[in-house]
């Protein structure tokens, strides 16, 4: 769809996202933007919709370097957020449900 309308896309489902991120893995939006940037939800929300989507798949979907996914990826797996299952070509992300 191209960068610009992916982004208007994400946002226009931002508010359900934030409901479902918070009541399934009891994660608040507010708190991973405000550590982990912006585009830390938009990245959340593409695992979401396809968890076995690549890193240069969010690259081109969210118009980023494939360096700033992979830093925003790093953090939220050293913080537990997300971990990966199965192998690098084959395998698929998963959030991490806050106790």
């Amino acid at each position: 769809m191209g960068k610009e309308k992916n982004n208007v896309y994400l946002q226009s489902i931002y508010e359900i996202f934030t409901g479902y991120l918070q009541d399934k893995y009891g994660r608040s939006t507010d708190e991973i933007r405000k550590k982990y940037g912006r585009n830390a939800i938009n990245i959340l929300m593409l695992f979401t919709f396809e968890p076995s989507i690549r890193t240069k798949d969010i690259s081109e979907i969210l118009g980023l370097a494939t360096s700033t996914i992979e830093k925003v990826i790093s953090k939220f797996k050293d913080d537990k957020v997300i971990d990966r299952e199965g192998s690098t070509k084959s395998g698929v992300w998963k959030i991490i449900k806050q106790p």
